[in-house]
């Protein structure tokens, strides 16, 4: 606290906000508040927690958001950065491949989560070892929450619905 400037000289970091060179984005998904600090001329990317060198990157409703997480990779995507600094793990050197197996990687688990659901709500717990069948049973805590995700989303979309304690796909007509 001694090092910092007084409050008055403090603000909030926001989309498009200049900081010494670099450009405030606003990606949010990983955390609804999250940023990424883009340098355009040499086409760097400090991305925290968005995308990670090495593991997967746990997106935890409500403050995660599916939706936003792949629109926010493919904002990055689109960026065409030539090096991205993680919060986790080693500097990624070829951003378009690992943002593009991240992407590639969600749409895949979300298909798997769709084929896992049908008319009958099933629970969370039901809906895991379906839908999660590659990911060891250790994992299941974080899956869980990466599966509420990919619910949220589908239910935004019109794809699936919350009834009662379960979950089911929605029919095409409703």
């Amino acid at each position: 606290r001694p090092h910092l400037p007084s409050e008055g000289a403090l603000r909030p970091l926001e989309e498009g906000a200049a900081l010494a060179g670099w450009t405030v984005w606003h990606t949010p998904g990983h955390r609804a508040d999250h940023l990424c600090l883009i340098e355009p001329e040499r086409r760097i990317g400090v991305v925290g927690d968005l995308v990670a060198g090495a593991g997967t990157v746990i997106i935890n409703p409500p403050d995660g958001h599916m939706g936003q997480y792949l629109a926010s990779l493919e904002r990055l995507r689109a960026a065409d950065l030539a090096l991205l600094l993680p919060g986790h793990g080693p500097l990624v050197v070829q951003p378009r491949l690992l943002l593009e197996m991240f992407i590639t990687h969600r749409l895949e688990r979300e298909q798997k989560v769709l084929a896992a659901l049908d008319d009958t709500p099933r629970s969370l717990s039901a809906l895991l070892p379906i839908a999660y069948g590659d990911t060891s049973p250790a994992l299941y805590g974080l899956a869980k929450r990466s599966l509420l995700a990919h619910l949220s989303k589908l239910q935004e979309e019109g794809r699936a619905a919350r009834e009662g304690g379960g979950w089911r796909r929605e029919s095409r007509d409703g």
